[in-house]
């Protein structure tokens, strides 16, 4: 399916370049018959009433059109330009995160097979179940990981980051202080740079007391 829509993009890109070469083929070729009209009429006297006013008039004019014409095939230069980076660009970005979609469809269960596993090993009986879902939730991170998908798993005591993380609720603590991490109800995870998603965590408001006074 991605290499269709890749394929499709490319024809795409190839069939603006052959619209950009077409202008700019046209432009030269405005600017070449202006060029030998003006330098047609000189040398015919075009008429033989034309005066030599007339025919540096001509001339003016053709130069002045030759100009423009220039000017117009510097610009389908450039936008050919800007497009073929911009081409570029966006082709390396579908790269790096075309598969972000699918990660996130993915991660809901995830979740749940991480609950499963921290529900088994409460239960020393089920040990054979606690070791196969470990070895399944090992396989999963190694996947993602292969992929340039990291974990946001911060720790008890760390610093609350607004920028990876999510404050789904706040509380006060005697241990922990004011505005770090008490606890992760849900892990977060990025794709390169990119936030997927935020780490779900429940904040510090401070020691008990210290909430009072407020």
């Amino acid at each position: 399916m991605n290499v269709e829509k890749e394929n499709t993009e490319i024809d795409s890109e190839s069939q603006a370049d052959t619209t950009v070469f077409a202008e700019g083929e046209a432009v030269s070729e405005s600017i070449g018959e202006e060029a030998g009209t003006a330098d047609e009429a000189i040398l015919t006297g075009d008429g033989g009433d034309t005066d030599t006013s007339d025919l540096l008039k001509n001339l003016d004019e053709a130069q002045a059109q030759a100009r423009e014409f220039q000017d117009r095939l510097l610009r389908v230069v450039a936008d050919q330009e800007n497009y073929r980076k911009r081409a570029v660009r966006e082709r390396e970005q579908m790269h790096r995160f075309g598969a972000m979609p699918l990660i996130e469809d993915l991660l809901p269960a995830v979740d749940n097979l991480l609950l499963g596993l921290e529900t088994a090993r409460q239960h020393p009986e089920a040990s054979a179940v606690t070791e196969g879902f470990s070895m399944v939730v090992t396989q999963i991170e190694s996947i993602l990981k292969k992929h340039s998908v990291e974990p946001i798993a911060p720790g008890e005591g760390d610093l609350f980051d607004p920028n990876v993380h999510d404050a789904v609720a706040h509380s006060s603590d005697e241990k922990v202080g004011e505005g770090k991490i008490i606890t992760v109800t849900r892990g977060g995870y990025m794709l390169h740079d990119r936030l997927i998603r935020p780490a779900s965590v429940v904040v510090s408001s401070g020691p008990p007391e210290a909430v009072e006074g407020k």
